[in-house]
């Protein structure tokens, strides 16, 4: 992964930590979140497992495997700039976006009043078949959207020089 400006890695849970953080080679400070449930609730309440952490308007990138509803990457970035990320981007290898996903990123790429633009852009791989094409069917067709908030990284050239 390109550091670009970039400093911190964040993982949204544990298990996210142990999956990627050997891939990083300690290019980024990592962060690491913690999800509480909410007794009697389904919602969840997203920490830094170190809330001393200030991020002083650096960039960060939050590091999973797998999104469908978006809950826990929205709430770890609304976290991340809470404590002053300057903008989040994320890297997600399987996108599986469903339609809780949707109403969640665009309150996030709605910019209201003076409020600066905090999400970054989305990286994801080509391992879900079609997701491209679902991504850009949601929009009928206006690649504006999909273009400015999303990247996908092609599997296949990793893969054939691992065989």
């Amino acid at each position: 992964m390109k550091k670009a400006n970039i400093t911190y890695a964040v993982f949204p849970d544990e298990g996210a930590k142990k999956r990627f953080e050997g891939m990083l080679k300690h290019d980024f400070k990592i962060i690491t979140c913690v999800k509480e449930h909410v007794k009697g609730s389904t919602d969840k309440i997203v920490k830094l497992e170190d809330s001393t952490v200030r991020l002083n308007g650096h960039n960060a990138i939050i590091i999973d495997d797998m999104s469908k509803s978006g809950k826990t990457l929205f709430k770890c970035m609304d976290t991340l700039v809470a404590n002053g990320a300057e903008s989040v981007s994320m890297f997600i290898t399987h996108c599986v976006f469903t339609d809780e996903f949707w109403p969640l990123f665009h309150d996030r790429i709605q910019i209201k009043g003076d409020a600066p633009q905090r999400l970054g852009k989305f990286y994801t791989t080509d391992s879900v078949a079609n997701a491209e094409e679902n991504i850009l069917a949601k929009y009928e067709g206006n690649t504006e959207i999909p273009n400015k908030w999303f990247e996908f990284l092609s599997l296949a050239p990793r893969i054939i020089k691992d065989l």
